[in-house]
């Protein structure tokens, strides 16, 4: 073959081969361009951007502009969540979502034309509890953000809330040292399984000023920190102030720097109709610095089935000076829920009250209860009820005043009080009367006053509803009663005075009831007769041997029924002739003085003298007696009476008095 054949062969082929190679080098190019990132139009690239991080509430900008192509519609989506959140303007620029709950979220960017089409991927990571502060004005539902057991919101100074609050279950918000929730006067609150925590130590609490607040199975952990209100005592997981309601089932208020629960002002709990849940019942309260609330007397209404097994030891159920209102549909119950109370002021009761078995209530030293009303302490031999003041010494606080109605006690010790007079009283007592009084096997003891004071009308009515009583140590008298009553109260008692100067019993002037026996008490004053008192036509009276009687200044004793004395003192408080009036006989009844001493009287205007013997009386025997110390006679006879020998020589009697021994007006 010529050499330019060759040539041209040989150049033939080279051409061809390198024509190969370039369309091959040209088809893997437009390949390479054409499917990057697993895309099928060779003039698109999908970018979604960089991989980032967030917090709930986040509002997310989604941006494709990183993308290659001209023309192209795109497209977002969330391809997985731990919510249900979307993406909003999802098809245009200005694309975005906001997170709801902490997780991961994967989006899918796609761009298209025509039939081509590029998709890149971007991942989002949310985590963190959202802060929540200042004031909320609008209605407001804080949701679950977090699957685990991390907080979901974030409180980090006061935050108020001024309209409706919804809390999801669930939800765990945590709070700094001194923030707190304060829901206003315009403020409401709905949260059930809730949890409320410190995010340190302490934090302040839960302050409710508003119309409905409902917590339901809810926990306040580790407040109390300090107080919404001036009183540094009240510092405690919630208060509610002002015209606060609310109702509460299911919760427990535990560890708080003070009280679990204070109630304040004109604050009430009520059944919440529309959730339907129970003002005040089931809750728990668990090692509360200073107990587990403090309350007014009203809240006892409401108060249902407390859990207070494992509260702080050495703390009360702390109820303030206030008052249980008339208006409350149902009297006032005081049970035992295994924790004692205490009272910190004047309670008034306008209801009847009634303490049920194994209770136990102490008082500070300025208060103590007024009832209007019934009131009913129902201890019992297993589980009786204790009454006594917070110091447990004499005189520590005021004591307990039934103004209208009968009172039962079984039970019961009511113990160190007599402090001051409650109002509406004179005189201070452990237990003041004004209706029927039925006391059995209790303990009234340790009084600064009066023991047990039956007042104006007040009675015993039968000597069965006054029996196996305990009446000691208290400074003015174990009781004071009326002159029909003391019959009723000699048997099965234990009735002593506190000293030699004090009488055991105080009487007054009573009715026109049966008298009885009045008994020796052992005491150097048995009876001290406080006024001028009747023994009345038709009743009889037998004063035992050894019974010591005295008269405080201006009283006397009248008798128009039947009188047996043998053995029997009479005189005055104050050994002084006329400290008192003297005895005054009109009956046609038998009356008997035998061996009796009788003095210090003739205290009376007229006819001064120790024994006065009227024209009515028909039957008196006089004998054996010293009738001494008179401020006028011994004796008068009044003209018309007769004179009984009385002082005859036989009688075995001794007169003295000022004026002289006897006077006989016949």
């Amino acid at each position: 073959m010529p050499g330019c054949y060759k040539f041209v062969y040989f150049y033939m082929i080279i051409y061809n081969f390198m024509r190969r190679v370039l369309l091959f080098i040209g088809i893997i190019l437009i390949s390479f361009f054409a499917c990057k990132k697993g895309d099928l139009g060779p003039n698109l690239e999908a970018d979604a951007g960089s991989d980032t991080t967030a917090q709930v509430g986040d509002t997310m900008r989604l941006d494709a502009s990183g993308s290659l192509g001209h023309n192209y519609e795109i497209i977002w989506t969330i391809t997985s969540q731990p919510s249900n959140d979307t993406v909003t303007y999802s098809q245009s620029d200005s694309a975005f979502f906001i997170p709801s709950k902490n997780g991961t979220y994967t989006l899918k960017l796609r761009i298209s034309k025509d039939n081509e089409f590029s998709e890149d991927y971007k991942t989002v990571v949310v985590a963190g509890a959202i802060p929540l502060q200042g004031t909320l004005l609008n209605d407001i539902t804080l949701t679950k953000i977090n699957t685990s057991q991390e907080t979901d919101y974030t409180v980090r100074s006061d935050l108020t809330v001024s309209a409706l609050m919804e809390i999801d279950q669930g939800v765990i918000i945590e709070f700094a040292g001194d923030a707190g929730l304060i829901i206003s006067e315009t403020g409401m609150l709905f949260a059930e399984n809730v949890s409320f925590i410190a995010a340190d130590d302490k934090w302040k609490g839960i302050h409710l000023k508003g119309p409905r607040t409902v917590l339901v199975s809810c926990i306040i952990r580790d407040a109390g920190s300090s107080s919404f209100t001036t009183e540094t005592t009240d510092n405690a997981s919630v208060i509610l102030t002002g015209n606060a309601v609310a109702s509460f089932s299911g919760n427990t208020f535990e560890s708080s720097g003070g009280f679990g629960l204070v109630v304040r002002d004109n604050a009430v709990f009520k059944l919440d109709n529309i959730l339907q849940v129970h003002p005040l019942a089931n809750n728990k309260f668990v090692t509360n610095a200073s107990g587990p609330m403090k309350v007014p007397a009203g809240i006892l209404s409401v108060l249902s089935s407390p859990n207070f097994t494992d509260e702080s030891e050495g703390t009360y159920l702390t109820i303030y000076q206030s008052t249980y209102a008339s208006t409350e549909t149902a009297s006032a119950n005081i049970s035992d829920f295994g924790i004692p109370y205490k009272f910190t002021g004047p309670v008034k009761f306008n209801k009847p009250l009634i303490i049920l078995p194994g209770v136990e209530v102490y008082f500070t030293r300025t208060a103590g209860m007024i009832i209007t009303g019934d009131l009913n302490i129902n201890g019992s031999s297993s589980k009786p009820v204790k009454i006594d003041g917070f110091t447990s010494t004499t005189g520590s606080w005021n004591g307990i005043y039934v103004k209208s109605g009968n009172t039962l006690i079984t039970y019961t010790s009511i113990l160190n009080a007599g402090y001051r007079a409650l109002e509406g009283l004179a005189e201070p007592a452990i237990l003041t009367v004004e209706g029927t009084l039925n006391i059995q096997n209790s303990q009234v003891s340790g009084s600064s006053g009066i023991g047990i004071f039956l007042k104006d009308q007040a009675t015993i009515q039968y000597a069965e509803n006054f029996s196996g009583n305990t009446l000691q140590n208290n400074m003015t008298s174990a009781i004071r009663l009326a002159f029909d009553d003391v019959h009723k109260i000699m048997t099965n008692n234990t009735i002593s005075a506190y000293s030699s100067s004090v009488p055991a019993i105080e009487v007054r002037d009573g009715k026109t009831d049966f008298l009885g026996t009045w008994k020796n008490l052992s005491a150097e004053i048995d009876y001290l007769i406080i006024e001028d008192v009747t023994l009345r036509a038709t009743k009889s009276m037998t004063i035992e041997s050894g019974s010591n009687l005295k008269f405080t200044a201006g009283s006397a004793f009248n008798i128009s029924g039947s009188l047996d004395a043998t053995g029997v003192t009479f005189g005055g408080s104050q050994q002084t002739a006329g400290y008192w009036d003297g005895i005054i006989i009109s009956t046609d009844d038998h009356v008997t003085f035998d061996n009796c001493n009788i003095q210090d009287g003739g205290g009376g205007t007229t006819d001064k003298a120790n024994i006065m013997i009227q024209p009515a009386a028909v039957n008196v025997i006089i004998t054996n007696s010293t009738i001494t110390n008179s401020a006028g006679y011994g004796v008068i006879i009044k003209a018309g009476a007769s004179s009984f020998n009385i002082y005859a020589p036989a009688s075995g009697n001794t007169f003295e008095g000022t004026l002289g021994p006897y006077l006989d007006e016949n």
